[in-house]
């Protein structure tokens, strides 16, 4: 068996580092050669296989040459059409949406695009605890009676007798989506879903902000044969940027175009709710995909998790910079009440599972009586993070309920599992895409259920990637950590999923100049051999076995590696390395 990269093959964190291949590093030095990219930056491309020709679109993507035509989207010509007609004949139109961030992105889309054509649409968000996810009979049918078009958004695809209780009311039904497909679709008028079985777009990876986007493209299109003005709807891209980031849709193809300009946009600071919530959050730089996923989304999530959705879509369409600042304070309230909750579920969950007699291999999964509902899907993430095993929390409510919310780990199509069992009959529903899904079962069928759930994973995960082995994109010197080579590699991102940050490690350097921050984070100096220093965080790493040796070993040589960012806190533009693992020398 080959050696871990610096032989490394058990860091602190009990992990084994991996480097490139020698075809790899082969292959990025000609990029290097023939491009004058850095190893690092060539490195990456290669990694995501990117050859020499295709090298300078990848690092400059351009949504003019990655936009698809519309109509490779099944169903678009008739859902454009008749949204067309709607406009021209001034129809009441509501817009059905879910209560997370792609949903109220969404709705929040439409609603603007709609309101150049002096139509404001009716926005209908349920409500997560009493109604939960996705369109239901009675609401479809008293919409229906108001409406004559229904618009569900991020939710539907699998809405099979709400969807026909409208029809058969006289409402007609899009669906603009990107959830799991059944091979027999409800019975709307159209149906714009990337994952529908018979679609050969090859746009799966899109969440439903996404499909929105290429809808109104579509729309536009039309609308400008016929000579009628519409928006400009590239100025929606930061809008759809903010959904891409926050459903953690992977970050590859279209996607990687719509951040990447939808961030560019942002900058211009044009929209007051996303405005008001950046400055809310503190972000003093030039908003980055962490700003958005951890920053700005978890503050939008907070009103559909323990409040009301349609205060993040008020937000998100506020053309009043000081009405935009009071909701946005709002928000910020509801958010520090949501990691409240999700403290002490996640406190609670953690204490289960760790006291659990039987140990899930390939599953983690937790069950308390009336947890709150808006918060066990991020207490999911997190038990998924700590065990690096897909994890399932459910809220069981006094009738014996079990609402639960799945997160997966990659390889891992929770959603697409979570089907075949509701199919089984083990679940009541259940469904979502590849890393997120949701579920409910009978609080009696649970232990049983979650027992053929595991055993289903155990078999796709035969010859999982295995969990305590860590890939590092490249080896390089304090020296060499500069800003002008961060911002080289930026050109790879916008990195998240599907297409992380690189880490970098850096040799046999010591640590000095230590200190802990708010109990938790580590902060000091590594200088490599060479005497160069370079500052580095350890967040959260005062609890790990990596920062209690680095705290008790001060001066004593390590390897380290990381993720490199650019810190502009004070007005001192420096690298920082975002500390990932510590290993022995």
């Amino acid at each position: 068996m080959l050696s871990g990269f610096l032989e490394v093959d058990k860091s602190l964190s009990n992990r084994k580092w991996v480097g490139p291949t020698s075809q790899q590093e082969r292959l990025a030095t000609s990029l290097v050669q023939q491009h004058g990219v850095s190893q690092l930056t060539a490195l990456l491309s290669v990694k995501r296989g990117v050859v020499s020709d295709d090298l300078a679109s990848y690092l400059s993507p351009k949504l003019k040459s990655l936009m698809p035509d519309p109509y490779v989207l099944q169903d678009m010509q008739t859902g454009a059409e008749r949204l067309i007609k709607a406009l021209t004949q001034k129809e009441n139109i509501c817009i059905f949406a879910d209560y997370d961030v792609d949903g109220t992105v969404s709705a929040s889309i439409l609603l603007l695009w709609l309101k150049f054509f002096d139509i404001t649409p009716n926005i209908y968000i349920p409500d997560r605890i009493k109604e939960g996810y996705g369109p239901n009979v009675s609401a479809m049918e008293a919409i229906a009676k108001k409406n004559s078009l229904i618009i569900c958004v991020d939710c539907g695809t699998a809405s099979h007798q709400a969807i026909k209780k409208a029809m058969e009311h006289g409402a007609e039904v899009l669906v603009l989506d990107h959830h799991i497909a059944d091979e027999h679709l409800p019975e709307a008028l159209a149906i714009i879903n990337p994952k529908r079985k018979d679609d050969s777009s090859e746009l799966d990876y899109l969440c439903a902000a996404g499909v929105v986007f290429i809808f109104l493209v579509a729309v536009s299109r039309i609308l400008r044969e016929r000579q009628i003005r519409s928006p400009e709807i590239i100025s929606f891209l930061d809008l759809v940027a903010l959904a891409t980031v926050a459903d953690v849709v992977p970050l590859i193809k279209l996607n990687r175009a719509f951040v990447t300009q939808g961030l560019k946009i942002l900058t211009h600071r044009n929209r007051p709710g996303l405005v008001a919530l950046i400055d809310e959050a503190g972000i003093k730089s030039q908003p980055t995909t962490y700003h958005l996923g951890y920053l700005i989304a978890p503050r939008i999530n907070a009103a559909g998790r323990i409040a009301d959705a349609k205060f993040a879509i008020q937000l998100l369409t506020e053309t009043s910079e000081q009405n935009a600042k009071k909701l946005s304070a709002e928000l910020n309230e509801l958010n520090i009440k949501r990691r409240s909750l999700e403290n002490e579920v996640l406190n609670a969950a953690i204490a289960i599972v760790e006291t659990k007699d039987e140990k899930n291999i390939h599953l983690t999964w937790v069950a308390g009586h009336n947890w709150h509902p808006g918060v066990i899907g991020i207490v999911a993430a997190r038990l998924k993070e700590k065990f690096s095993v897909p994890a399932i929390v459910f809220s069981i409510n006094k009738d014996g309920l079990a609402v639960g919310s799945a997160r997966s780990i990659s390889g891992i199509d929770i959603g697409s599992e979570i089907k075949k069992l509701v199919i089984s009959g083990l679940f009541l529903s259940g469904g979502g895409h590849s890393m997120a899904a949701g579920l409910k079962a009978n609080q009696n069928q649970l232990a049983d259920s979650m027992r053929v759930l595991e055993l289903n994973l155990g078999k796709i995960s035969k010859k999982p990637k295995i969990a305590n082995e860590l890939e590092i994109d490249c080896l390089i010197s304090a020296a060499g950590a500069t800003t002008e080579i961060v911002e080289e590699i930026s050109a790879a991102g916008p990195f998240g999923s599907g297409n992380p940050a690189p880490i970098v490690a850096i040799a046999n350097c010591q640590i000095k100049y230590l200190k802990v921050l708010v109990d938790k984070h580590i902060k000091f100096n590594c200088l490599d051999p060479t005497g160069k220093k370079l500052e580095a965080i350890f967040f959260n790493g005062v609890e790990t076995v990596a920062g209690q040796r680095v705290m008790k070993n001060m001066g004593e040589s390590f390897h380290i590696c990381g993720r490199l960012e650019i810190n502009d806190w004070g007005g001192y533009r420096r690298v920082v390395l975002q500390v990932e693992d510590i290993a022995t020398i």
